[in-house]
């Protein structure tokens, strides 16, 4: 079975069992709903969870495992990747693009230099920036008049940038 990540487990959070966790999709409401199958990567193996609460806390969403029941059951869990399986993803507009397959993406500027690969992906609230590690470490606004072109076939994406980004 092929699995995407959604998420990853930033720490634990009271004694009851929650987990702290980072996302890293744009479908937070279905991927993390009440009775939705999540797993949890450990040791290059997946195993299985099902949601048993979710509640937004200081930019993370704090989750309740129906199978973790305190404190130490969580502690395993810690910067364990949070997945979904891939069959349960849907297709999208022509002009959207899964944060799973922006990362590590190749960036090249408009004249095909090499920029660096997208390491991150932070909700601004407004939308969303790539940061690109490189020789320079940059922050790219995912809007389109900076990014031209992305090709997740090839694995690349083009950039436009203005003075003063580099």
């Amino acid at each position: 079975m092929e699995y995407r990540t959604i998420g990853y487990v930033a720490g634990t959070h009271g004694i009851k069992g929650e987990i702290r966790v980072k996302v890293l999709t744009d479908f937070v409401d279905e991927r993390f709903a009440i009775g939705a199958c999540v797993y949890l990567e450990k040791d290059q193996k997946m195993f299985p969870f099902t949601i048993e609460s979710v509640r937004p806390h200081k930019g993370m969403l704090l989750v309740k495992m129906k199978e973790i029941f305190n404190l130490n059951e969580v502690e395993d869990w810690k910067s364990c990747r949070l997945c979904v399986s891939a069959d349960q993803l849907h297709e999208l507009d022509e002009d959207e693009i899964y944060y799973h397959d922006l990362l590590n993406m190749r960036v090249v500027d408009e004249a095909d230099h090499e920029l660096g690969h997208v390491s991150e992906i932070i909700e601004s609230g407004a939308h969303a920036i790539i940061r690109v590690k490189g020789e320079k470490e940059l922050l790219i606004p995912y809007v389109k008049s900076f990014i031209i072109h992305v090709d997740v076939k090839e694995h690349v994406l083009v950039a436009r940038l203005i003075e003063g980004m580099l």
